[in-house]
């Protein structure tokens, strides 16, 4: 079975699908005062973990 070709109909399901699934969250760190928390997801990202994968360690162990 072959790959279906990624076209209109099917962005726009996509489009459809995120925004009733996904809530996208915007966020900066000031490079100085937060260099540990920016040091930690590289890390992470270098190990193959996602972002929100991160995030919900973090406030799993709170």
């Amino acid at each position: 079975m072959g790959k279906r070709p990624y076209n209109e109909a099917r962005a726009e399901a996509n489009a459809r699908y995120d925004e009733k699934t996904y809530k996208k969250i915007s966020i900066a760190f000031r490079k100085d005062d937060d260099a540990d928390i920016i040091r930690s997801i590289e890390e992470a990202k270098a190990k193959g973990i996602s972002l929100r994968e991160w995030v919900r360690e973090l406030y799993d162990k709170k």
